[in-house]
Order: C-alpha cells, then structure tokens, then sequence
C-alpha cells in the first residue's frame, strides 16, 4: 500500500492538527535542554556532566529529531491528505522507531549503571562520551529493526509508523517497553533502599551533624531525580503501550482516541524532560552550575573507620560528583 488518501474530515484535523502542534512543543523541549545542558557544561568549564544531566541530554537528542521527523510525517499529512510516499515513507517509520528504541536503551543502560554504582559499588567505564553506551543501544536498537521487523513499517492512516497488519513490528514495542519499564524500576527501587540503608548505617555510626545532613540532602536530590526519570519515562511510553496494543486489536481500522493516544506518546519526550529538567535544576540557569561544584569531596578529620566508610558511602551515591572524582575517591580508601 503506497499511502493513505483521507477525507478532510472533524477526525482528520482533530489528529494531525493535534500531531503537529504537539511535536513542534516536544521540538523546542528538546532544544531547551540543549541550551540548559550547554549553560551547565560551560559553567563547568567545558568539563564532563555528571550522569544526571547526560541523560535528559541524551533524551533531547532522540527527542529533537523524532520531533523532526515527525512534524514532516504528520505536517505532510495535514497540507495533502494523505501519508508519504511508500518509500520515504518506510524510512520514516523506520527512523522513528529506531531513534524511540534507542531513546529507550539509553534510559535502560543509565539505570543499570546506576544499580551497579550505588548498589554494588561498581564504577562503569562508560568511555569517552559514554560511546559504550550509545553503541550498545544503538546496536540493540539496530538489532530489533533490521533483523527482526525490517518490513514491518509503513503507512498508516494518519502517518508513517508501523504497519497494523505487521503483528511483530506492534508486539516488539509492547514487550521491550515493559521489560525497559520493569529493569529500570527494579533498578530504581533498589537504589533508593540502599540510600535509606545508608542514611541510617550513617545514623547509627559516629559522623557529625554536618556529615548526616549533607547526606540527607543528597538522598533528597536523587530520590526527587530518580522518580521524575521513572515518571516521566512511563507518561512517555506507556501511551504507546496502549496505541500498540489497540492497533493489534483493531487490525481493520483503530479508533480515533487511539490516534490520539499515540500522538501524546510520540510527543511528550520533549515536553516532559523539559519539565524533569526544570523540576530537578530549578528555571535559573545561574544557579545549575554550583551544585556539582560545591559538593567535592573533603576527607574527615575523624579518623574512625565508621565515619570514613559512611563519608564514602555518601560520596558514592552523590550522583552530581563527577564518575573520575569518585572512582579516585575510591582509590584512595
């Protein structure tokens, strides 16, 4: 089928009016964090971002040209009614889905690493520009679109995506949503318990006011960071679940609200690491650039274990100390 021809009907503007505005505000989510991120990273002197700012840039970059590709897929929809040309418009879709699964992999890889930092005590080298990172999502990402549901993609009513007769291309996205899904909460979850367990080992050993109230704080800002990556991962994708799902169970035609449910999907990446960004950094961009630095590392002056071990424990979960900062803390106990 090379593409849909539609009547311009109330369901036809509903849809790609709704697509097009919604993509274009997850564009300039993307962007704005662009510019935080870049406000951040010069403030640190074009020095490496901690794990918490690299992921919502990370996030921005699938974000800012899944938003590109589609406001072309929707926008070219709403000005000729009807869908792309067979092949761009397999390429579109492809592209979509392989820049959404590499978003995914991403968040998958930051929470695993984090599960093994806090939990297990394991640093992670991740290598220059965390290329071991992205390589492996890219891989894994390459690996279900090419290899698994390569003619899968196609056109839809409304847009380029994943073709509703392709049952493989609708089943992957459902399974690998949950399994991301379930493997980041459970590495989540397990972070905080160690943050609790540590914040009363650091209760009962014989550390300072000071020491326990900068680890309070410390607990506070990753428990606030950690659930808005959780939250916002799930406003983000399980509207995909659901449009998934739907289109698996409504092979011959998919019902508006489920078009539109997909669109909140497709769209909320942007919008909502924007608002996760804003949530954990604050809206001044001058204050952003002094947490990281006004939270170094000094060695205690009590020489007792307990409180060297606690101070360690605490610097280990300091997600806004840089990996090199930790790994020589480390090194030095």
């Amino acid at each position: 089928m090379a593409s849909f021809e539609l009547a311009r009907d109330s369901e036809f503007y509903s849809v790609t009016i709704t697509s097009t505005i919604l993509q274009t505000l997850n564009l300039l989510g993307a962007a704005y964090v662009f510019y935080r991120s870049f406000l951040h990273w010069r403030a640190k002197e074009y020095g490496s971002l901690a794990m918490t700012h690299r992921l919502p840039l990370y996030a921005a970059s699938t974000d800012f040209f899944n938003a590109g590709l589609n406001i072309i897929n929707a926008g070219y929809t709403l000005c000729n009614a009807k869908t792309l040309p067979e092949v761009p418009c397999a390429a579109t879709g492809w592209m979509t889905a392989i820049l959404s699964f590499i978003n995914q992999f991403l968040f998958l890889g930051i929470s695993l690493v984090t599960y093994l930092r806090i939990c297990q005590h394991k640093t992670i080298d991740l290598g220059r520009f965390d290329y071991k990172l992205i390589s492996f999502s890219l891989f894994i990402a390459g690996f279900i679109i090419v290899i698994v549901s390569r003619d899968g993609y196609g056109a839809q009513k409304y847009w380029c995506a994943q073709k509703a007769h392709a049952k493989i291309s609708l089943i992957i996205p459902l399974v690998e949503i949950s399994l991301v899904a379930l493997i980041s909460l459970f590495c989540y979850v397990e972070t905080l318990r160690t943050l609790l367990r540590n914040r009363k080992e650091l209760n009962r050993g014989t550390s300072s006011n000071a020491q326990r109230q900068r680890y309070a704080q410390i607990e506070e800002r990753v428990t606030r960071k950690i659930i808005t990556y959780v939250l916002f991962f799930n406003l983000q994708w399980l509207p995909i679940v659901v449009y998934a799902g739907a289109a698996l169970l409504q092979p011959m035609g998919i019902d508006t609200w489920v078009y539109l449910v997909g669109v909140i999907g497709l769209s909320f990446g942007g919008i909502g690491n924007a608002i996760a960004y804003v949530l954990n950094e604050g809206w001044d961009p001058n204050r952003q650039g002094s947490t990281s630095r006004s939270q170094k590392f000094t060695p205690p002056t009590n020489n007792s274990p307990q409180t060297t071990c606690n101070e360690l424990l605490a610097i280990k979960v300091d997600v806004d100390v840089d990996v090199l900062a930790v790994k020589g803390i480390k090194d030095s106990f």
